[in-house]
């Protein structure tokens, strides 16, 4: 059985990050992830900040200072 790293608090700020495609990858990997630091970096969508909310269950902080998020209406269409 594999063994779940059990980091708490991930800095991601300033690192040029344009898209979280992968955050599943990052929940499965580093599941009790509780503060989540991604200011400073390219992401632009809203869309993008609730795929992270919604992957990272134990997620009780999240800094997206500085970015600029735009929403896409035609996602909360089918909502």
């Amino acid at each position: 059985m594999e063994k779940k790293v059990s980091i708490k608090c991930i800095n991601l700020a300033g690192h040029k990050i344009s898209n979280l495609n992968d955050i599943d990858i990052l929940a499965e990997q580093f599941p009790f992830i509780a503060e989540l630091d991604i200011e400073m970096n390219l992401l632009s969508s809203w869309d993008q900040v609730f795929k992270i909310l919604d992957s990272l269950k134990n997620l009780r902080f999240i800094n997206i200072r500085y970015e600029i998020l735009f929403s896409d209406p035609i996602s909360y269409v089918n909502m």
